[in-house]
């Protein structure tokens, strides 16, 4: 399956700057892109509400076999997120 690495460059709790690497297709290269805009000038909370549905809405939509690359890159981020709260010992 894919995988996908998230970067985050923060200012406090804010997303100054994302990038992301994967070894996927067009569709988890579309959907990286895609959220790594969303997430920049928002807050890691902000960030962390976003869905897989609300990724493949700012894509236009994503044939059914690839939603699983909506998903994989939301759930990138969680983790990202999570790993960050631990780290930083920020409550959710």
């Amino acid at each position: 399956g894919d995988t996908m690495e998230i970067y985050l460059r923060l200012d406090g709790e804010w997303i100054k700057e994302a990038t992301f690497m994967t070894d996927g297709r067009e569709s988890a290269i579309a959907c990286g892109s895609m959220l790594t805009s969303m997430m920049r000038g928002r807050s890691m909370e902000e960030a962390g509400k976003i869905s897989p549905e609300e990724l493949m809405e700012a894509l236009g939509g994503l044939p059914e076999a690839k939603h699983h690359c909506a998903k994989l890159t939301v759930n990138t981020l969680q983790e990202a997120i999570t790993n960050w709260r631990a780290d930083n010992d920020h409550s959710p």
